[in-house]
């Protein structure tokens, strides 16, 4: 599945998960940015860790990872700005 994305509607979080399981997306996104559109890539630091997307919602990203491995990774989650709103809105 091949999804067009519009550049200028495109909004950024960027970060560091150190030893915690989840990313909180930022308060500033709950009316504008669409759920549905949110996407997360994660860098693992150090080790290979195993570390998956478990859960997306408006509010947080839940990780996984192997049993007894902290986590520790960049993210980046990316989401699409609802038609009617601009990213100044959100920024």
């Amino acid at each position: 599945m091949e999804n067009v994305i519009d550049m200028s509607n495109l909004v950024i979080s960027v970060g560091l998960v150190n030893s915690s399981n989840f990313i909180k997306v930022p308060d500033e996104w709950k009316d504008v940015v669409d759920p549905q559109s949110i996407s997360v890539s994660l860098t693992p630091i150090g080790a290979h860790q195993d570390v998956i997307v478990k859960r997306v919602d408006i509010n947080e990203v839940l990780l996984q990872s192997r049993p007894g491995i902290p986590i520790r990774c960049y993210y980046q989650i990316f989401g699409q700005v609802k038609e009617g709103y601009s990213v100044k809105e959100v920024a």
